[in-house]
């Protein structure tokens, strides 16, 4: 049985080491275009996503403010006082 937990923590860890995370604080912005793995936001920061962009995670904690302007997003999480503006965006291309 320890076989298998080790096992399993080592492919846990050599998973989390391949995924691509951002973290913004402050009064920061980030505009995201392309594909992300995890990104938080803290304090009043503000994220914003745009048409064809994809982010697996998004969560937001303190004041953060997200401006989703399109593209998809597999989880949400909002913690505190955030601000999510959701706007449909339509793709022209």
């Amino acid at each position: 049985m320890k076989i298998k937990e080790i096992v399993l923590s080592t492919i846990m860890i050599m998973g989390a080491t391949n995924a691509h995370s951002l973290v913004i604080n402050g009064t920061n912005e980030l505009d995201i275009y392309g594909s992300e793995s995890f990104v938080s936001a803290f304090d009043s920061s503000t994220i914003t996503t745009h048409v064809g962009s994809s982010v697996a995670f998004l969560d937001g904690h303190d004041t953060s403010t997200f401006n989703i302007n399109g593209g998809d997003i597999s989880w949400l999480e909002l913690y505190d006082s955030n601000v999510t503006n959701i706007s449909y965006v339509e793709d022209l291309s």
